[in-house]
């Protein structure tokens, strides 16, 4: 993979980590949460689809065309998808909630206990719960 198709995939995928982040968040759409965890890694798979999306389209006069494709783009489509979502779990996993990793502890800094977490919505509760203290 070229460097700057490597690059512009490294940020495209943080871009949707962030998306997601905000939307799961977001009072206005109730879908997506923390404890949506099947429904979140859905969302993902389909947006790693979109930014790995090697099929030249365009839209003009109210006609889509598709240029490009042929088995090899195909098959490079299906490989760019795999490597934008690895990309994409790897900055989630680094960047979001290293402690979300299945099992992990969390030990907050200062703190002096910790707890086993086993999704975002038990780190988010942790995270809660070490503020309080």
């Amino acid at each position: 993979m070229d460097v700057s198709l490597l690059t512009n995939q490294v940020v495209v995928s943080s871009i949707i980590v962030a998306l997601l982040q905000h939307v799961k968040k977001a009072s206005w759409f109730p879908w997506l949460t923390a404890e949506t965890e099947k429904l979140n890694r859905v969302v993902a798979v389909l947006l790693s689809f979109l930014a790995a999306v090697g099929v030249h389209a365009s839209f003009t006069n109210h006609t889509l065309t598709i240029t490009g494709l042929s088995l090899v783009s195909i098959l490079t489509l299906g490989w760019n998808w795999i490597v934008s979502f690895v990309i994409q779990q790897g900055i989630f996993k680094a960047t979001v909630g290293p402690a979300l990793v299945q099992g992990e502890t969390i030990q907050m800094t200062g703190a002096s206990w910790s707890m086993p977490v086993h999704s975002e919505q038990q780190a988010t509760e942790a995270y809660k719960q070490a503020e309080t203290r």
